[in-house]
């Protein structure tokens, strides 16, 4: 007999499966990916027809070097805000719906800890969301290796990255599922989501400005929900090494937007771990005494 956790991570993946919303989602992001391998094909056509009709100097690197590593992180950095945003779709309402429509009860009364609920649809909705995550990123680099033949330098790290970032956007989603209804806290996590990009860019602009007071204000807010730290240590493994300098060598200091271009100091990746566990573990700790 499977473990009650398991049990219900499984019915979780199958009543997910069977939402419409799923299907769209899937369609969407298959469009995203067929839209940006359309466009980085004609941007290396086009810009393989001009580094022919004037070649760049010995000092200045080639636009056709250029091209594929920052378009696939840009790329990457889009298909993330999608994956974020379709985790914490998904998980805003696991608990709080089947709340409101009775169904919680009918679950509640078998021989089930509520703890196990909220772990088990937890580990569903992970189990998707990283299948999802796997699956576009890989089809995202087939499409660029296709095309220009580059390979980011370290894609596992960066996709495992992500996918702890999933990890911690669903916490946070059913944390707020257990506290509010489902309109509520589709509001406030999506407001949360937000604010934690604009944290990392306020930060970034802080860093090219040399404001130490913007640096610090980005990474209190970035800390307060700390997915765009977990995107950002994902970008720095998917930019080559010879990028990566060019950038630090910049008179600003600061890399492309919206991207790393330092390593993410661990103790901000234990950090996001310890937020993901501690959120999980208080969404057990209010839904256990909710009244159903």
């Amino acid at each position: 007999m499977s473990h009650p956790v398991i049990l219900v991570a499984e019915l979780t993946i199958r009543e997910a499966a069977r939402r419409r919303i799923f299907l769209a989602i899937i369609l969407l992001s298959l469009l995203y990916v067929a839209v940006f391998g359309l466009g980085f094909g004609f941007l290396i056509q086009e810009v393989a027809r001009e580094e022919a009709a004037q070649p760049a100097t010995e000092t200045t690197p080639q636009a056709a070097m250029l091209v594929p590593p920052i378009m696939t992180t840009l790329g990457i950095y889009g298909l993330n805000l999608m994956a974020g945003g379709a985790a914490l779709f998904l998980g805003a309402g696991t608990l709080a719906g089947e709340v409101a429509s009775g169904l919680m009860q009918v679950v509640a009364a078998r021989p089930l800890r509520r703890g196990d609920i909220v772990v088990g649809k937890w580990l569903g909705l992970l189990v998707i969301a990283t299948l999802y995550m796997a699956g576009t990123f890989a089809l995202l680099l087939l499409i660029v290796w296709v095309l220009s033949g580059y390979v980011p330098p370290l894609p596992l790290p960066a996709v495992g990255l992500l996918v702890l970032e999933m990890a911690l956007l669903l916490a946070i989603a059913l944390l707020g599922s257990a506290l509010f209804s489902t309109v509520t806290n589709g509001i406030i996590i999506f407001m949360l989501y937000g604010a934690a990009w604009i944290g990392g860019f306020i930060e970034q602009i802080g860093a090219a400005l040399r404001s130490d007071l913007m640096v610090n204000l980005g990474i209190v807010v970035s800390l307060l929900v700390p997915s765009d730290i977990l995107w950002r240590a994902a970008s720095f493994y998917l930019q080559p090494s010879w990028l990566l300098l060019m950038q630090n060598a910049a008179a600003t200091g600061t890399g492309l937007p919206f991207t790393a271009s330092t390593p993410t100091a661990p103790a901000m990746l234990i950090w996001a771990g310890l937020y993901t566990v501690a959120a999980l573990g208080v969404a057990i700790a209010v839904f256990s005494h909710r009244d159903l």
